[in-house]
């Protein structure tokens, strides 16, 4: 089995943040920060001499939804120094799964299964 090092998770709902923390640690992961505010992960994330491997992002955020995170973590250029990104949300719409297809997001549904995260990596 792959192994999960280090993961931001960002995510409005405390809650969610903390499950997803927890079960990412059950499997190991060691470095994990959690951010309930979109830009309060962007501006970490381009000030950290830290490498993430794995990026979790919740879709349905008030101010900046996923989509909105991931076009702003491309165009600052993060995509060339952390790993990969994944759009996690409850439900996604028909128009939400095309979208993200058409942009080559991977997207999963809560909640988090640790065995489709590494078959992502």
């Amino acid at each position: 089995m792959t192994k999960i090092n280090s993961v931001v998770i960002i995510d409005f709902s405390e809650i969610d943040n903390f499950i997803n923390q927890k079960t990412l640690e059950y499997y190991g992961a060691k470095n994990i920060h959690t951010f309930q505010k979109p830009n309060e992960a962007l501006c970490f994330l381009e000030e950290t001499d830290l490498n993430f491997q794995l990026i979790i992002v919740g879709n349905n955020m008030p101010l900046l939804n996923g989509f909105d995170f991931i076009s702003k973590f491309n165009t600052l250029g993060l995509h060339s120094k952390h790993g990969k990104v994944i759009l996690l949300s409850a439900f996604f719409t028909p128009d939400e799964i095309e979208e993200a297809m058409q942009k080559e997001i991977h997207y999963l549904s809560k909640p988090l299964i640790i065995e489709q995260v590494i078959q992502y990596l």
